[in-house]
């Protein structure tokens, strides 16, 4: 599947993309309990959008089994996010992209790209340092009924 991602730092990589494994990618719909398999070949956009970014105070439990945390010093960046997926007959679905592992071909060579619901660095971090997919879209995908959709990231 061609596909352009466009990253957090507004960096941009084209190649050829697959999902990793048997397993479409798994996406549970805002508002509803129950996921929905979808396939990286009827999606025209898929799309990360922050839902909370914080810095965050690591703990840990006080005592196994018991809900009192003990807070240590520092901070670290959390991102979560909610996936906006433009599928080719031209519906649009959010929700919570069960976590993924694509494998991109391109003239980089070959990466792996986790796409996560919940990215968590480490101390020495800040919110601004954390790299991510800001959006993957399917270059010959397109809408029922239309033409390609390029949509602006």
């Amino acid at each position: 599947m061609p596909v352009v991602v466009t990253y957090s730092d507004d960096s941009v990589t084209a190649g050829e993309a697959r999902v990793i494994g048997p397993r479409p990618l798994t996406l549970v719909p805002l508002g509803e309990n129950r996921p929905r398999l979808l396939q990286l070949s009827d999606m025209v956009t898929l799309e990360q959008e922050i839902e909370k970014a914080s810095m965050e105070r690591p703990w840990t439990f006080k005592e196994s089994g018991q809900p009192e945390k003990v807070y240590l010093e520092g901070e670290y960046p959390l991102i979560n996010f909610k996936t906006r997926i433009t599928q080719a007959n031209g519906s649009v679905i959010t929700g919570h992209l069960i976590s993924a592992a694509i494998s991109l071909k391109s003239g980089k060579g070959q990466q792996k790209l986790f796409h996560q619901r919940q990215i968590k660095g480490t101390k020495s971090e800040k919110l601004e340092d954390l790299v991510y997919i800001r959006s993957i879209r399917m270059t010959a995908t397109m809408i029922e009924g239309g033409g390609k959709t390029f949509v602006a990231t």
